[in-house]
């Protein structure tokens, strides 16, 4: 009888939770070059799969990722949306953001855009009024090594299943939990991301409850690390986020701090995120 008021009570807490979190509905679009060749290979599944993933740890944050199914995919064609540009090729970056946003501009407002791309397997977006979008690889494209635990993974590489978490994280204002600081300058005072917030006005510093991180290349993440150990990095000692989305660690269960939790309710108040969820 215990155990059986104790699971009532969850299943209550689990829908009271459930009730009070924050709808963020999202378009797939569903991407193909300018005459309909290389499609993006997304499927319901696949997309079914990331939004699971983000809910794991968005949920926790006050916030339910929704998607549909097929009523949720609508198929564009754009060749230049449909690639990633080189890493350097600067003047093509701002042809896609400009596109991109262009796009989402005449995309239903209640809805997050997240695009897929059929070539590249990077994924990226940023803040309000910057980039309006989440441009993603097709499901199959991202690649984390294979480890002992997933040795039924294809080809050597799984899935990146958190991926679509980390890149909303950047859609709602989140910069990363690290900086472009070299291995061997990386000191706790410059190497912390906060700086690098998409707050501009509010704070200088808007992110101030995520530890120093000099980045994965800095420090490799071991099972060990995960568990919240310690790491020297250029003779200094760093215990980073290890779990937080907005690191390149992948530790799992991932987490959204308090502050971060804040940035994203500040970015829900920009005209080009206040819509999300309204028309439900």
């Amino acid at each position: 009888m215990k155990r059986l008021k104790t699971a009532i009570m969850l299943l209550m807490l689990a829908l009271w939770l459930a009730a009070c979190s924050t709808k963020i509905p999202i378009l797939a679009v569903q991407l193909s070059d300018d005459d309909g060749t290389n499609v993006a290979p997304i499927t319901k599944s696949e997309i079914y799969e990331w939004a699971d993933y983000a809910n794991r740890t968005w949920e926790d944050a006050g916030y339910t990722i929704v998607f549909k199914g097929q009523s949720d995919i609508v198929k564009v064609r754009s060749t230049v949306l449909n690639t990633q540009p080189p890493d350097n090729a600067y003047d093509q970056w701002e042809l896609y953001r400009i596109a991109g946003n262009y796009l989402a501009s005449l995309l239903p407002p209640d809805r997050v855009p997240v695009y897929f791309r059929q070539k590249g397997s990077g994924g990226w977006s940023w803040g309000p009024g910057d980039t309006n979008y989440v441009s993603l690889p097709s499901y199959a494209n991202t690649c984390i090594a294979k480890s002992e635990k997933a040795k039924s993974c294809p080809d050597g590489c799984c899935p990146n299943n958190t991926l679509f978490s980390h890149e909303l994280g950047h859609y709602f204002g989140l910069a990363h939990t690290f900086t472009d600081t070299p291995c061997d300058q990386a000191t706790l005072n410059n190497a912390d991301g906060d700086r690098f917030g998409q707050l501009a006005g509010v704070s200088e510093d808007d992110i101030t409850d995520t530890a120093p991180d000099p980045g994965a290349a800095c420090a490799p993440t071991t099972s060990i690390q995960c568990k919240e150990g310690t790491v020297a990095v250029n003779g200094t000692g760093f215990n980073p986020p290890w779990r937080n989305i907005m690191s390149y660690h992948d530790c799992l269960p991932e987490q959204i701090t308090p502050d971060q939790i804040k940035a994203i309710k500040y970015s829900l108040s920009h005209p080009w995120r206040s819509r999300l969820g309204k028309e439900d």
